[in-house]
């Protein structure tokens, strides 16, 4: 392999849209990838039609472009206001419906590129290939645009430029729409050119600059390196053995490394004791992203001593997320509890709320219930997050202390009723946690 060529994205949007181009090849065809017809503006005729006119004739333009019947899914015209947010626009069941504000209906290129979005969402889940509570569901949906003709659309809208003018006032906003961003679409299509063999395609021009600039360098560097997990003609993913991750980990190249790392995770029970220095050596690495994955994976391996220490030398990362995940690690680690404790209540200190959470779940898993050491040291961090404002952190350790003692609600009114503005606020926080389980648990039960 050459790794001198440099990739112009970042490590983590890379790996991860190879392994999606890839994943997305494998459940639609290469055929799909490589033959399909890139879409312009030009190709949906808006002449002599309404607004409305105009999208529901998209949407059978579109269907018709993804091989599926026009009855597929249905466009529904909604007032301004009646969705919540953006990812509520695909609603699919046994009658799949898209819906569209009426006040968006005048932006052609931009309703192209939804609706495109949307549909796209309804091909993937029709297919089983994800569902609409799978982390990644917008974002591989956004990306599998690029399989049915929609790339120029999909990276020109990642950013709307929307100009005004009131009165002698004139202005210009921006503000994000795609899931995905430019830049990470603009290396997508060049993947896509290479899949294609074609390095230099005339739809290029077309691209907004942001998209094109990369779309430009993610072609040199294509054309240099063959640091690449996308292969369209592979078999897939899943033709990895475990044996080819785990060389995988110590190979020169970072893309190789970060690869393998999430492959081994995905679907993960124990991790294999042939792994395991490989991983804890990923620890070390200069790529924030690879420790981050490696802190992820070593929780997995067998508890032993020398791994345990070897994650103890690891948390003074400069990384929050890295020493968060290794201090989930610690509480599956530790063949010394009570060693193990003391290092996650020291880590429950911590400034940064990943670590925060981190140790206290350790916590409440590695010890016994009502145990004063672990409640108070919870009770002193939800302090301090209080007094920072830090609501989402409080609401956490509120969470974790339920699971910690029975009777938490005593613990709050022993630590806290010196200051009553701090009692008062901490008890709300207290109560709507409580509302909240409550109103899971009838959702659960009916």
């Amino acid at each position: 392999m050459f790794f001198g060529a440099k990739c112009p994205i970042q490590l983590v949007d890379k790996v991860w849209v190879e392994i999606s181009m890839q994943s997305l090849t494998d459940e639609l065809g290469v055929d799909q990838l490589t033959n399909t017809t890139m879409l312009y503006l030009e190709d949906f005729e808006a002449d002599d039609k309404t607004d409305a006119e105009f999208a529901r004739d998209c949407v059978e333009f579109i269907l018709g472009q993804m091989d599926l019947p026009s009855t597929s899914c249905r466009l529904e015209i909604v007032e301004p206001g009646e969705l919540d947010d953006m990812d509520d626009r695909y609603r699919p069941g046994d009658d799949p419906v898209v819906f569209v504000p009426n006040d968006e209906l005048e932006e052609k290129f931009h309703l192209v590129s939804q609706l495109a979005y949307e549909l796209t969402k309804h091909v993937l889940v029709s297919r089983g290939f994800v569902q609409p509570d799978h982390p990644d569901y917008a974002s591989i949906s956004h990306l599998a645009t690029l399989f049915f003709g929609f790339g120029i659309f999909s990276a020109n809208s990642t950013v709307f430029d929307n100009s005004w003018t009131d009165g002698s006032w004139t202005g210009w906003s921006m503000r994000k729409r795609g899931i995905l961003s430019s830049q990470t679409m603009g290396y997508a299509l060049a993947l896509l050119a290479k899949a294609r063999n074609d390095m230099s395609p005339p739809w290029a021009s077309d691209l907004r600059f942001d998209a094109q600039e990369i779309f430009v360098k993610s072609i040199k560097f294509l054309g240099k390196s063959q640091d690449v997990v996308f292969e369209p003609t592979a078999p897939g993913n899943n033709h990895w053995t475990r044996d080819q991750l785990i060389t995988m980990l110590s190979s020169k190249s970072k893309t190789e490394q970060l690869a393998a790392l999430w492959q081994l995770e995905d679907g993960i029970e124990e991790l294999d004791s042939s792994a395991v220095e490989p991983v804890l050596r990923c620890l070390s690495s200069r790529e924030v992203a690879i420790r981050q994955a490696a802190a992820t994976l070593i929780a997995y391996a067998p508890v032993s001593t020398d791994v345990f220490e070897q994650i103890e030398r690891c948390l003074t990362d400069d990384d929050p997320i890295v020493r968060g995940r290794l201090a989930r690690a610690v509480g599956l680690q530790s063949v010394d509890k009570e060693f193990g404790k003391r290092i996650l209540v020291h880590m429950v200190g911590d400034h940064h709320s990943e670590v925060v959470v981190g140790a206290a779940m350790s916590l409440v898993s590695l010890a016994d219930k009502n145990d004063s050491e672990i409640a108070n040291a919870l009770a002193n961090r939800l302090n301090t997050a209080v007094v920072n404002q830090n609501e989402p952190l409080a609401a956490d350790l509120i969470r974790l202390l339920t699971h910690s003692v029975d009777n938490v609600k005593e613990l709050l009114d022993e630590k806290f009723s010196h200051d009553y503005d701090l009692h008062v606020h901490i008890t709300q926080l207290f109560d709507e946690f409580q509302q909240q389980s409550s109103s899971e648990f009838d959702e659960q039960e009916q």
